[in-house]
């Protein structure tokens, strides 16, 4: 099944209902780019050394909160230099690279959080998989998202902020769609939003830097074969099916 909505991913034609002005996006295009580029020096280390300096970062904030006992004050110095010792052997310098990690992690919120101020605001059309929640809007506009892979927020992690776009449709009233390929056009906007849904496997915290008012979904594989998928269709009267 999924070899087959892959192939009609490919061979798909434009929906009907595109705008003229409609732009065609990928997740990639998505984040913004100004903020995709800095300087990150845990990138690169490897599972041990990050473990090291977790441990250091741990033990400082233990001596700093904790005021403990001289035995166990010593304890915790010996292990900090052992730490040190160890880490400067391998050309890690662990003051230097945790004094940065307070502006790490604001830059790494930044390139998750920071939305294409290009795409803000436009019609779009943007391929995908949709999860339908399993509840709507207060005014019974349906709730969707759209990513890039089969299972994200499922079967795998979810991705960042803004590569994770809420869908706003046409009521289904049902349960929760499984990843369903799809073609969405329509308004896109930065719009930050929290949600919690439930999934096939458990509940789901959902954080989203888009929303996208869709005008037409086109569902790329043959909707007979998913009651769901027909369904979104008739929901949507919008869309059309391939076969």
């Amino acid at each position: 099944m999924l070899v087959r909505c892959l192939s009609a991913l490919m061979i798909v034609v434009a929906a009907a209902t595109a705008h003229a002005d409609t732009v065609t996006v990928g997740f990639a295009d998505l984040p913004d780019p100004a903020s995709q580029s800095f300087d990150d020096p845990f990138r690169d280390l490897d599972v041990a050394t990050l473990s090291s300096l977790g441990e250091l970062a741990t033990i400082a904030e233990q001596i700093a909160t904790t005021q403990p006992d001289a035995a166990r004050l010593r304890d915790l110095e010996i292990r900090q230099r052992d730490l040190r010792a160890s880490l400067a052997v391998r050309g890690i310098d662990a003051d230097a690279i945790l004094s940065q990690r307070g502006a790490v992690t604001e830059r790494r919120k930044r390139a998750a959080h920071g939305t294409n101020p290009e795409f803000d605001g436009r019609t779009v059309s943007l391929t995908g998989f949709l999860i339908v929640a399993d509840h709507a809007e207060d005014d019974g506009v349906a709730i969707g998202y759209l990513v890039e892979e089969f299972g994200m927020c499922s079967h795998t992690h979810a991705p960042a902020p803004n590569q994770l776009v809420k869908v706003l449709f046409p009521s289904t009233r049902g349960s929760t769609l499984p990843h369903i390929p799809v073609r969405v056009t329509g308004r896109l906007t930065a719009s930050a939003t929290d949600t919690t849904i439930y999934l096939i496997d458990g509940s789901r915290r959902m954080l989203s830097e888009w929303t996208l008012e869709a005008d037409g979904i086109e569902v790329l594989a043959a909707a007979s074969e998913n009651a769901w998928a027909a369904r979104l269709l008739s929901a949507t009267g919008k869309s059309k099916e391939n076969h």
